[in-house]
């Protein structure tokens, strides 16, 4: 019962501190994945703004010639354009902020939030990867945490399960004692242990105990 107990808190300590590292896991993804999120969010705002400056081109051109060959419905289609793509712009100036707003809460450094302007110093990859599938499939059963957080849960289960069907079982103790009435005072035990024979004889008591009933004896 007790060699049960232990093994149970064993595999209760490891799957804690399985899940405890697939949370850390979980947010180190989040991290690395905001981080490219705002790398994202920069790039669609470069693209955007350039959009603008070329519609800005454009509609200046088209001002120059409006006294030429430029109608009036031109000119205004180029306009509108222009104006929907300077909404455009905004949103994307406010979904970088959002991006930085996320990044900072994920990582939890306040410093972070002086900073009026947060910009990756990385890359993506541009190169392919060449990936085993079966390798990286068994690489990745191999790391996941929760899984061996489950299967530390499973094992805890058949360990209860092997406890609930031990205590079902008939319990027998034995326990005996016995006393040695006549030991002298110069601690002689062979004396004592022959005196207590021949004279008075030990006392003993006996136990046995068979799950919630027991019998006693006892005499001397």
């Amino acid at each position: 019962m007790n060699e049960g107990q232990v093994v149970l808190a064993q595999l209760n300590a490891e799957a804690i501190s399985a899940e405890s590292r697939a949370r850390i896991s979980d947010v180190i993804f989040e991290v690395v994945r905001a981080y490219w999120q705002l790398y994202q969010r920069r790039a669609e705002f470069i693209i955007q703004k350039s959009l603008v400056d070329g519609t800005e081109e454009l509609l200046e051109e088209v001002l120059r010639r409006r006294r030429i060959d430029a109608q009036k419905a031109l000119v205004a289609e180029v306009e509108s354009n222009l104006y929907t793509q300077r909404a455009d712009l905004e949103n994307a100036r406010i979904n970088i902020l959002r991006a930085q707003h996320q990044l900072v809460r994920l990582v939890g450094d306040r410093q972070l939030d002086s900073l009026d302007e947060m910009v990756p110093r990385g890359i993506p990859f541009t190169d392919p990867i060449q990936w085993d599938i079966a390798s990286a499939f068994a690489t990745a059963l191999q790391n996941r945490n929760e899984l061996l957080a489950s299967i530390k849960r499973i094992e805890q289960s058949e360990v209860t399960n092997a406890i609930a069907r031990h205590q079902i079982l008939p319990r027998l103790a034995l326990i005996l004692e016995s006393n040695v009435a006549d030991i002298s005072d110069n601690f002689n035990v062979p004396n004592s242990v022959k005196g207590q024979l021949s004279e008075q004889g030990p006392s003993y008591y006996c136990r046995l105990n068979i799950r919630d009933s027991y019998r006693e004896s006892s005499g001397t």
